[in-house]
């Protein structure tokens, strides 16, 4: 189990001390309970299975280019500012994705701070099993 762990009541915890239950963790870790990472292929189905969801990808065009979750919409990091352009209502949900999940953990924190309120951050591509386009 990670060293930084820090229990909290009702059983929870946090990953490197962020204040949210380590099971929506905004330090990029989304973990269960009992510490396993809960995986892009969850993240993706999640999102997928969600009325009215979008899936960003939050990496460089390029990197896009070169595989991307199918349905994914590109959105760099670099561009977060045009999100508004992509998705209008701040209540809808947003699931993020980058290639190892430390820019997505990055875009959730901005978007939450610009008021929208659905944002899951589902990781790294790098742990996707599932096909690319």
């Amino acid at each position: 189990m990670n060293s930084q762990w820090r229990p909290r009541a009702y059983g929870y915890g946090s990953c490197l001390g962020c204040p949210q239950a380590m099971e929506v963790c905004l330090c990029g870790s989304v973990l269960s309970l009992f510490g396993k990472a809960k995986g892009m292929d969850d993240g993706v189905a999640e999102a997928r299975s969600t009325e009215g969801a979008f899936l960003i990808d939050v990496r460089e065009p390029n990197e896009f280019a070169s595989g991307h979750v199918a349905g994914a919409t590109s959105l760099p990091l670099s561009e977060l500012e045009r999100v508004g352009e992509l998705v209008e209502d701040r209540s809808a949900p947003i699931f993020l994705y980058c290639a190892s999940g430390v820019r997505s953990a990055r875009a959730a924190d901005r978007l939450r701070r610009r008021g929208y309120t659905n944002v899951r951050d589902i990781g790294g591509i790098k742990d996707y099993t599932g096909p690319l386009e």
